[in-house]
């Protein structure tokens, strides 16, 4: 607690908020995908522009409440932190990442439960924070592209001759930068958190081939979420095209993609 309000001690930050960091029982494979999916949503939590408060651990100044009317922005919609991001941002307040603040979740995920979590993720930013969808459809399409074109190139050099292998070997490039990177981002993040690093017993090939799965189900997870109507999430269908107006409907006249997590 006392590192999440440290921030706060400046008037001009909107919300201090902290994060997840999902640690499964058993490190099956989806489980550490959805690990390492979430882990990817931490980049922008040190970018001003792209920054976002999580529900599960945050911070608001009590002489801020009046100007945020959270009372009145929370009535109608899906989600509460990502609607607060957008309140503290209209109100020209900044929003600050409290690092040692992060939160373990001791829990596991079947593929289902990965893949309806990682939609309903994508669904949230869709709706609410719109600038995070794009810059991961931009981010992602590179990467998927690049190693697309390196698979190509592998095949071009075996049929063709071993001068594709220079495009290939550039084009692939990325994967060993994936890895790497999500080593990285764990040991900082870990670093500022050692009761997480402490329950975190995952073998570091595990969780590489995890990262190196994230980019794929990210990228169908942005074409599942790209065009909204409705969504279906704990058994009930809300129509959500106008996210700050969110209605109940009838569970028969469901068009669109669904969301069943039954987390959070």
């Amino acid at each position: 607690m006392r590192q999440l309000v440290q921030p706060l001690a400046d008037s001009t930050v909107g919300v201090a908020t902290g994060f997840r960091w999902y640690v499964p029982p058993t490190p099956t494979f989806w489980s550490l995908v959805r690990t390492e999916w979430n882990a990817v949503s931490a980049n922008v939590l040190f970018d001003p522009r792209r920054a976002f408060a999580w529900g599960g651990s945050c911070a608001v100044r009590r002489d801020h409440l009046p100007v945020l009317r959270l009372a009145d922005r929370w009535r109608e919609v899906l989600s509460d932190d990502l609607v607060l991001s957008q309140a503290v941002r209209d109100a020209g307040l900044k929003i600050a990442y409290a690092p040692g603040a992060l939160v373990p979740t001791f829990e596991g995920a079947t593929r289902a439960i990965c893949l309806e979590w990682c939609v309903r993720q994508m669904m949230m930013a869709t709706l609410y924070l719109p600038i995070v969808r794009r810059f991961a459809a931009a981010s992602f399409a590179v990467f998927d592209g690049s190693v697309i074109l390196g698979l190509a190139s592998l095949i071009l050099a075996s049929a063709l001759g071993p001068s594709y292998l220079v495009p290939a070997i550039l084009f692939l490039a990325p994967l060993p930068v994936a890895v790497a990177k999500a080593s990285v981002r764990r040991c900082a993040l870990f670093s500022a958190a050692p009761s997480v690093a402490t329950a975190w017993k995952v073998p570091p090939w595990r969780a590489a081939i995890a990262a190196l799965a994230v980019p794929w189900v990210m990228a169908w997870g942005l074409v599942r979420t790209r065009r909204l109507t409705s969504v279906r999430w704990r058994g009930h269908v809300y129509d959500v095209r106008d996210p700050q107006r969110i209605r109940l409907l009838d569970s028969r006249r469901a068009p669109g993609p669904e969301s069943k997590d039954p987390s959070r």
